[in-house]
């Protein structure tokens, strides 16, 4: 009967903390993005490489050119229609 008590209060205590952590990581918001979703833009993810990779003022435009065209080819390939996307991948 003992064991039955602390295996109930047990359960219940951790239920509670799964539902409360859940709560508190849903409304953690630290990034500087403002709850935006989706894919970043060229530019942001333009920034973020030179910062982790320190790249030259010769190499960011060219960077930044390709970042570009894969933006343009993923927006193209997600207005297409389901059939043309499961051949482009």
């Amino acid at each position: 009967m003992r064991t039955n008590k602390f295996g109930l209060i047990a359960a219940m205590a951790l239920g509670a903390l799964l539902a409360c952590g859940t709560t508190v990581l849903a409304q953690d918001n630290k990034d500087d993005k403002g709850g935006k979703r989706g894919m970043m833009s060229a530019e942001e993810r333009l920034k973020r490489m030179e910062e982790a990779l320190t790249l030259t003022d010769a190499q960011k435009p060219k960077v930044k050119a390709t970042l570009e065209d894969s933006q343009t080819k993923m927006q193209e390939a997600r207005s297409a229609p389901q059939d043309e996307r499961r051949e482009k991948m």
